[in-house]
C-alpha cells in the first residue's frame, strides 16, 4: 500500500516544484516583455521625433528663404517709391 502513496507524494513534490518554478519565472518573463515593449516604443518615438525634426528644419529653411525674399521685395519697393516721389 505504501508504494502508490509514495508515488503520489513524489508526484505532489514534483508538481509543487514545477508550480514554484512557474511562479518565480512568470514575473521575470513579464518584466522582460515589458522592457522589450518599452524599448520598441522608445525606438518608434525616436524615429517619429527625427522625422518631425527633419520637417521642422525644412520649414525653417523655407521661412528663412521667404523672409529674404520679402526683404528684397521691400527694398525694391522702397527704391521705386522713392524714385516715384522724387521731383
Amino acid at each position: 500500500m505504501s508504494r502508490p502513496y509514495d508515488e503520489c507524494r513524489e508526484l505532489q513534490k514534483r508538481i509543487r516544484g514545477i508550480l514554484e518554478l512557474v511562479r518565480s519565472t512568470v514575473p521575470l518573463r513579464v518584466m522582460l516583455i515589458r522592457s522589450q515593449l518599452s524599448d520598441a516604443f522608445n525606438l518608434k518615438n525616436q524615429a517619429i521625433a527625427a522625422d518631425i525634426n527633419s520637417h521642422l528644419l525644412n520649414l525653417t529653411r523655407d521661412t528663412v528663404d521667404g523672409s529674404a525674399t520679402v526683404r528684397v521685395v521691400t527694398l525694391v519697393t522702397l527704391i521705386i517709391f522713392r524714385q516715384a516721389l522724387s521731383p
